[in-house]
Protein backbone atom coordinates (compact mmCIF):
# COMPACT_ATOMS: atom_id res chain seq x y z
CA UNK A 1 0.00 0.00 0.00
CA UNK A 2 1.20 3.04 -0.70
CA UNK A 3 2.14 5.95 1.74
CA UNK A 4 0.02 8.10 0.04
CA UNK A 5 -3.07 6.42 0.05
CA UNK A 6 -5.85 8.27 1.81
CA UNK A 7 -8.32 6.68 3.79
CA UNK A 8 -12.03 8.68 4.15
CA UNK A 9 -15.54 7.82 5.54
CA UNK A 10 -18.81 9.36 4.14
CA UNK A 11 -21.26 10.10 7.19
CA UNK A 12 -24.84 10.47 5.25
CA UNK A 13 -26.96 12.68 7.99
CA UNK A 14 -29.99 11.92 6.30
CA UNK A 15 -29.69 8.13 7.08
CA UNK A 16 -29.28 9.03 10.57
CA UNK A 17 -32.21 11.59 10.59
CA UNK A 18 -34.27 8.38 9.35
CA UNK A 19 -33.12 6.42 12.05
CA UNK A 20 -33.38 8.50 14.84
CA UNK A 21 -37.08 8.94 13.63
CA UNK A 22 -37.61 5.16 12.94
CA UNK A 23 -37.11 5.11 16.86
CA UNK A 24 -39.13 7.66 17.84
CA UNK A 25 -41.99 5.56 15.83
CA UNK A 26 -41.43 2.81 18.12
CA UNK A 27 -41.64 4.55 21.23
CA UNK A 28 -44.62 5.82 22.98
CA UNK A 29 -45.32 9.26 22.89
CA UNK A 30 -44.41 9.98 26.34
CA UNK A 31 -40.18 7.89 26.28
CA UNK A 32 -37.70 10.17 25.13
CA UNK A 33 -34.78 9.34 23.37
CA UNK A 34 -31.14 9.90 24.58
CA UNK A 35 -28.47 9.59 21.91
CA UNK A 36 -25.34 8.30 23.04
CA UNK A 37 -23.06 10.26 20.75
CA UNK A 38 -19.84 9.08 22.55
CA UNK A 39 -15.96 8.19 21.25
CA UNK A 40 -16.95 11.59 18.72
CA UNK A 41 -20.14 9.83 17.70
CA UNK A 42 -18.42 6.11 17.44
CA UNK A 43 -16.26 8.49 14.87
CA UNK A 44 -18.99 9.98 12.35
CA UNK A 45 -18.60 13.13 14.23
CA UNK A 46 -19.88 14.21 17.39
CA UNK A 47 -21.44 17.47 16.90
CA UNK A 48 -23.05 16.74 13.33
CA UNK A 49 -24.54 13.32 14.78
CA UNK A 50 -25.76 15.07 17.99
CA UNK A 51 -27.49 18.14 15.79
CA UNK A 52 -29.19 15.81 13.38
CA UNK A 53 -30.29 13.52 16.30
CA UNK A 54 -32.21 16.33 18.28
CA UNK A 55 -33.61 17.59 14.76
CA UNK A 56 -35.57 14.59 14.66
CA UNK A 57 -36.70 13.46 17.94
CA UNK A 58 -34.29 12.87 20.32
CA UNK A 59 -34.09 15.25 23.42
CA UNK A 60 -31.18 13.88 25.54
CA UNK A 61 -27.83 13.13 25.02
CA UNK A 62 -24.77 10.92 25.90
CA UNK A 63 -20.75 10.92 25.79
CA UNK A 64 -18.37 8.80 27.68
CA UNK A 65 -16.02 11.46 29.26
CA UNK A 66 -16.06 15.14 30.48
CA UNK A 67 -14.44 16.80 27.50
CA UNK A 68 -16.73 15.21 25.16
CA UNK A 69 -19.53 16.61 27.04
CA UNK A 70 -17.27 20.29 27.04
CA UNK A 71 -16.79 20.48 23.36
CA UNK A 72 -20.73 19.81 23.12
CA UNK A 73 -21.52 22.68 24.56
CA UNK A 74 -18.92 24.59 23.29
CA UNK A 75 -20.65 23.71 19.57
CA UNK A 76 -23.83 25.18 21.14
CA UNK A 77 -25.40 22.11 21.62
CA UNK A 78 -27.65 22.88 25.02
CA UNK A 79 -29.76 19.69 25.01
CA UNK A 80 -29.77 17.60 28.53
CA UNK A 81 -26.09 15.95 28.54
CA UNK A 82 -25.29 12.91 30.51
CA UNK A 83 -21.61 11.76 31.10
CA UNK A 84 -21.66 8.02 31.53
CA UNK A 85 -17.80 7.93 32.64
CA UNK A 86 -18.07 7.83 36.66
CA UNK A 87 -17.92 11.58 38.32
CA UNK A 88 -14.89 12.61 39.98
CA UNK A 89 -16.19 14.85 42.57
CA UNK A 90 -13.10 17.77 41.88
CA UNK A 91 -15.27 18.25 38.34
CA UNK A 92 -18.20 19.02 39.91
CA UNK A 93 -17.97 22.51 39.64
CA UNK A 94 -17.65 22.39 35.72
CA UNK A 95 -20.72 19.94 35.75
CA UNK A 96 -22.79 22.54 37.22
CA UNK A 97 -21.40 25.26 35.38
CA UNK A 98 -22.03 23.86 32.11
CA UNK A 99 -25.42 22.22 33.18
CA UNK A 100 -24.28 18.70 32.71
CA UNK A 101 -25.73 15.54 34.45
CA UNK A 102 -23.20 13.20 35.91
CA UNK A 103 -23.00 9.40 36.62
CA UNK A 104 -22.45 8.25 40.32
CA UNK A 105 -21.89 3.74 39.80
CA UNK A 106 -20.15 2.50 42.91
CA UNK A 107 -21.01 3.23 46.83
CA UNK A 108 -17.78 4.76 47.43
CA UNK A 109 -18.45 7.44 44.51
CA UNK A 110 -22.02 7.92 46.53
CA UNK A 111 -20.02 8.32 49.46
CA UNK A 112 -17.90 10.40 47.99
CA UNK A 113 -20.12 12.85 46.46
CA UNK A 114 -22.45 13.21 49.89
CA UNK A 115 -19.21 14.07 51.79
CA UNK A 116 -18.01 16.66 48.99
CA UNK A 117 -21.53 18.80 48.19
CA UNK A 118 -22.66 21.81 50.29
CA UNK A 119 -26.83 22.22 50.74
CA UNK A 120 -26.75 26.08 49.97
CA UNK A 121 -24.46 25.49 46.18
CA UNK A 122 -26.70 24.69 42.83
CA UNK A 123 -27.73 21.97 42.77
CA UNK A 124 -25.58 18.41 40.50
CA UNK A 125 -28.08 16.72 38.15
CA UNK A 126 -27.22 13.00 38.59
CA UNK A 127 -27.98 9.89 37.17
CA UNK A 128 -27.36 6.36 39.21
CA UNK A 129 -25.58 3.32 37.19
CA UNK A 130 -26.76 -0.32 38.42
CA UNK A 131 -24.64 -3.30 37.39
CA UNK A 132 -27.57 -5.83 36.67
CA UNK A 133 -24.90 -8.44 35.36
CA UNK A 134 -22.74 -6.56 32.47
CA UNK A 135 -20.02 -6.78 35.47
CA UNK A 136 -18.39 -3.59 34.02
CA UNK A 137 -19.37 -0.32 35.58
CA UNK A 138 -22.16 0.64 38.14
CA UNK A 139 -23.68 -0.32 41.40
CA UNK A 140 -23.63 -4.17 42.16
CA UNK A 141 -28.21 -4.61 42.48
CA UNK A 142 -26.63 -7.77 44.67
CA UNK A 143 -24.52 -5.06 47.17
CA UNK A 144 -26.49 -4.96 51.10
CA UNK A 145 -25.35 -1.18 50.98
CA UNK A 146 -27.52 -0.16 47.53
CA UNK A 147 -30.71 0.62 48.94
CA UNK A 148 -29.38 3.00 51.55
CA UNK A 149 -26.81 4.77 49.31
CA UNK A 150 -29.32 5.18 46.80
CA UNK A 151 -31.76 6.77 49.38
CA UNK A 152 -29.12 8.74 50.68
CA UNK A 153 -28.72 10.04 47.71
CA UNK A 154 -32.22 11.33 46.99
CA UNK A 155 -32.58 12.72 50.21
CA UNK A 156 -29.89 15.27 49.51
CA UNK A 157 -30.69 18.55 49.40
CA UNK A 158 -27.43 19.26 46.49
CA UNK A 159 -28.52 16.84 44.38
CA UNK A 160 -31.19 16.62 41.57
CA UNK A 161 -31.48 12.76 40.68
CA UNK A 162 -32.62 12.55 37.23
CA UNK A 163 -32.50 8.75 36.50
CA UNK A 164 -31.51 4.97 37.29
CA UNK A 165 -30.07 2.99 34.59
CA UNK A 166 -28.04 -0.30 33.77
CA UNK A 167 -26.64 -1.85 30.67
CA UNK A 168 -27.71 -5.21 29.37
CA UNK A 169 -24.66 -7.34 29.04
CA UNK A 170 -25.98 -10.03 25.79
CA UNK A 171 -29.22 -7.96 24.60
CA UNK A 172 -28.29 -8.71 20.70
CA UNK A 173 -27.97 -12.56 21.38
CA UNK A 174 -30.85 -14.45 20.21
CA UNK A 175 -31.48 -16.23 23.23
CA UNK A 176 -32.37 -13.08 25.68
CA UNK A 177 -33.01 -15.08 29.20
CA UNK A 178 -30.23 -12.82 30.61
CA UNK A 179 -31.10 -9.88 28.82
CA UNK A 180 -34.92 -10.46 30.93
CA UNK A 181 -33.02 -11.71 34.09
CA UNK A 182 -31.57 -8.99 34.18
CA UNK A 183 -34.13 -6.14 33.38
CA UNK A 184 -36.28 -8.03 36.17
CA UNK A 185 -33.52 -7.55 38.40
CA UNK A 186 -33.52 -3.65 37.51
CA UNK A 187 -37.35 -3.68 37.59
CA UNK A 188 -37.40 -5.22 41.02
CA UNK A 189 -35.21 -2.60 42.40
CA UNK A 190 -37.03 0.58 41.18
CA UNK A 191 -40.39 -1.23 42.80
CA UNK A 192 -38.45 -1.80 46.04
CA UNK A 193 -38.24 2.40 45.80
CA UNK A 194 -42.21 2.03 45.53
CA UNK A 195 -41.42 5.02 42.68
CA UNK A 196 -41.53 7.54 45.82
CA UNK A 197 -38.38 9.31 43.61
CA UNK A 198 -40.27 9.98 40.51
CA UNK A 199 -43.02 11.74 39.88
Amino acid sequence: MSANTSTWVEINLSAIAQNTQKIMSLLSPSTRLMAVVKADGYGHGAVEIAKTTLQNGATYLAVARLEEALLLRNAGITAPLLVLDPLVVSTIPIFVENDLTATVASIEGCQALLSYLAPNEPRLKVHIKIDTGMGRLGVDVFDPQLMTSIEQLFSSKALWIEGIYSHFARADEKDLAFTQEQLERFLNLLSSLHCKTFP
